[in-house]
């Protein structure tokens, strides 16, 4: 579990962070707490949101629907430049998230220290994965909850484990 980590949620998802529509009142948020899991859904804030997460150092960003967000073929936010480029200098960390990475701006992909796959059909995307990995693996071919965890070492074939959610009638 991240300690310190701001969410750019477009759709919500994050049910466990606190929501955010004010960055002021997030700004507060972030001052007031060493250990915070925040986010906002308001995609026009994101080059704000990427100067509060270089300033917070030692922090997680997430971005959710990457592909909305960083599309491939428009010049990159300089503030999210910023951070992919020079991120490391405050510890910060990035984690895109998108259903198809060759979606997603080339300069949010070329940055990566772990590629985390599920099922991938489309061609150019399964291509994109097996050249930056330098690794063969076949993210078409992986069944619903699996996923490759590939890393500059390596990759492992994992599993998600799931919840079962016990349904009581009345």
């Amino acid at each position: 579990t991240l300690r310190r980590c701001i969410i750019l949620d477009p759709l919500m998802e994050y049910r466990d962070a606190a929501p955010f529509d004010d960055l002021d009142n997030m700004i507060d948020h972030l001052q007031r707490y060493r250990v915070f899991r925040v986010s906002t859904w308001d995609v026009s804030t994101f080059p704000l949101l990427c100067r509060i997460t270089q300033a917070v150092t030692d922090c997680t960003l997430v971005v959710e629907e990457a592909q909305r967000i960083l599309p491939p073929h428009t010049d990159l936010v300089p503030e999210f430049a910023e951070l992919v480029y020079r991120g490391r200098h405050t510890r910060t960390s990035l984690v895109i998230v998108s259903q198809r990475p060759t979606t997603v701006h080339i300069a949010a992909r070329s940055q990566w220290t772990r590629l985390v796959t599920f099922c991938q059909s489309e061609s150019a995307d399964v291509k994109w994965i097996q050249s930056v990995s330098g690794l063969d693996v076949e993210p078409a071919a992986l069944p619903p909850l699996e996923y490759f965890d590939i890393t500059p070492r390596g990759f492992e074939r994992k599993r998600l484990a799931v919840a079962r959610r016990r349904e009581t009638i009345s």
